[in-house]
Parts: structure tokens; C-alpha cells; sequence
């Protein structure tokens, strides 16, 4: 649905793959900067590092790895944040 942002980390919902402290977020606005992703996740827990990937083409939207201080944050901001 418009407006939702997908947010995924590897395995913390499949019960695929071990559970991870990095997250994947998607569609998220092109002029995102590192800067205000940080702020942003800093509101549910510990950022020790994160990366916008920028679009690759015009029009298109950024994504990001968020990778949080442990794995219960991590699964905790894809359980409660994923599609909102």
C-alpha cells in the first residue's frame, strides 16, 4: 500500500535465518540523508551504524541498512514498524 515503508531483518520474522542486529529499510524518500535516518531510528533503539543506498535512477526511491546495538532491538523495530 502507498505510503507504507517495507523494513526487514534477515530472518528476525522467517525463522529462515538467524536473527540479525542490521535492518533493511525500502522506500524511503531519494534525498534521505544518513543524518536524519540515524534520528529517525535513534527513537527505537541504539543506531551503531546505517547507510542510505541512494536511487539509482531518477524518480526511484532510497533504501538503508540500520544496524542496531543488539538482535531484540533490531527484531523488535521489523515486528512493530514493518509496512507502517
Amino acid at each position: 500500500p502507498a505510503g507504507r515503508k517495507p523494513i526487514s531483518g534477515r530472518g528476525a520474522m522467517s525463522g529462515m535465518a538467524p536473527a540479525s542486529d542490521n535492518v533493511w529499510i525500502g522506500d524511503l524518500p531519494p534525498d534521505l540523508s544518513q543524518d536524519a535516518l540515524a534520528e529517525v531510528f535513534a527513537a527505537y533503539g541504539t543506531v551503531t551504524s546505517c547507510r542510505v543506498n541512494n536511487p539509482s535512477q531518477p524518480g526511484r526511491k532510497a533504501s538503508a541498512l540500520v544496524r542496531f546495538a543488539s538482535v531484540d532491538e533490531a527484531a523488535w523495530v521489523v515486528q512493530n514498524l514493518n509496512g507502517n
